[in-house]
This record gives C-alpha cells, sequence and structure tokens, in this order.
C-alpha cells in the first residue's frame, strides 16, 4: 500500500469513526498503536501491515503498549513479544508513554 493510499484510507476511516469513541479507541490510538509496532519491529514482521505470525505478537503488544490513556499499566507478563515486555516491565514506562507520544507527534519515532 503507497503512502497516498494509506492516508486516503486513515481519511475515510477519521470520517466514519464516532466521535464519542475517537479519544479512547479512534485515530490517537491507532497511530499510538503504529508507533509502537514501529518500536518492536524485528525482522521477519512485515512492515507495511504489523500480521502474521510475529507480525501478530508486534501488533499485539503494539496495542497493549497503549493501555495508558485509559489509565491501564500494561503487564510485562501479558506481552506477546519479549521486547514488549522489557519495554512495559520499565519502572519509567508510564513516564516514557508520554516521551514516546510527544517524540511520535514530533515526527522522530519512524
Amino acid at each position: 500500500m503507497t503512502k497516498k493510499e494509506l492516508e486516503s484510507l486513515r481519511e475515510f476511516c477519521v470520517s466514519r469513526w464516532p466521535e464519542k469513541m475517537g479519544a479512547i479507541h479512534g485515530v490517537g490510538h491507532w497511530d499510538r498503536v503504529a508507533m509502537f509496532g514501529k518500536m518492536l519491529y524485528q525482522d521477519g514482521a512485515d512492515k507495511d501491515v504489523i500480521t502474521g505470525d510475529i507480525t501478530v505478537n508486534i501488533c499485539f503488544d503494539s496495542d497493549r503498549m497503549d493501555l495508558l490513556r485509559v489509565g491501564i499499566l500494561p503487564v510485562p507478563e501479558r506481552m506477546a513479544t519479549k521486547q514488549g515486555a522489557e519495554l512495559v516491565g520499565n519502572p519509567n514506562y508510564g513516564d516514557d508513554y508520554d516521551l514516546y507520544v510527544e517524540q511520535a507527534k514530533r515526527g522522530d519515532i519512524q
């Protein structure tokens, strides 16, 4: 999928997403899950889809890593990847989460 196609899909989803759900499970969450997926990426995963064996595990962890948006601290034992468990197991993850979100907004996490 090209960047243009991805942006069109994103715009379509934004136009159809119920406003009341947007703050918790909307576009901001999607963007953060994509950011965490990039942080967890490893060889063998499909970078464009973040699906399949290791790919599904990365997607699963990426979603869990954004639980702080609703006040839930992810538990390392419930993560599917070693990297995800290490990141959320860091005692500073709550503070680091805010830094990750700010870095993503600035475009620092590619």
